[in-house]
């Protein structure tokens, strides 16, 4: 039982972050798969070849180093592990065990928090945060919901539905002229196009 005046989520990171790792003794539960990676080993040629085999590891001696020829699951997850199998990975420096404080749950205003409530990954959280602020966004733009962040964009998407519907009415304003301008010249282009000999000089010029 710990007493505390901190928020239990902050109780329970301070703990986990006490946790280190331990070598196994043998006969305890191994909480993962327990991998023997192959590369190159620390030690001299010597009987601690022999040993590395003995307990199922792939050992030999090349170029006069001592090497473990291949990955090599050892035991698996939820598995007892065996005594000399735990000598070796604690000689190769593989702890398998984690040693702490295991906050079970926690009291607060009211309210019992458990350890998979606790146990929140903080990456996680704000992704969904910002997942979910950019699902708002959207929606109350497209519902036109003025907010201190829709306002500009909503300003912005009104300005060119405004502008669009000024062009297709032809209604000349300040913004819209120049459209309607370069609309009426593209609709001449066309029309002499299709009749050349309509035209005369200066249009035909004009238009190239």
């Amino acid at each position: 039982m710990v007493t505390a005046d901190i928020n239990p989520f902050r109780l329970f990171k301070e703990l986990e972050a006490t946790k280190t790792r331990a070598p196994a003794r043998g006969g305890e539960i191994a909480p993962e798969d327990l991998w023997v990676r192959a590369g190159e080993t620390p030690f001299k040629p010597g009987p601690v070849v022999g040993e590395l085999q003995k307990a199922g590891i792939p050992a030999a001696i090349e170029r006069g180093k001592v090497v473990i020829r291949q990955d090599k699951l050892m035991v698996r997850a939820g598995q007892r592990i065996p005594r000399d199998v735990a000598q070796q990975l604690a000689r190769l420096e593989i702890f398998p065990l984690v040693v702490g404080l295991d906050l079970r749950g926690a009291y607060e205003d009211g309210t019992v928090f458990r350890r998979d409530a606790l146990a929140v990954d903080d990456t996680v959280v704000r992704g969904q945060i910002a997942q979910a602020w950019r699902e708002a966004l959207a929606l109350a733009l497209e519902i036109g919901y003025p907010t201190k962040e829709t306002i500009r964009p909503l300003l912005a998407k009104a300005h060119a539905q405004a502008l669009g519907l000024a062009v297709e009415s032809e209604f000349p304003t300040k913004e819209s002229v120049k459209f309607l301008l370069a609309k009426a010249y593209a609709q001449m282009r066309a029309l002499v196009a299709r009749a050349p000999g309509a035209a005369d000089e200066e249009l035909r010029a004009m238009t190239g």
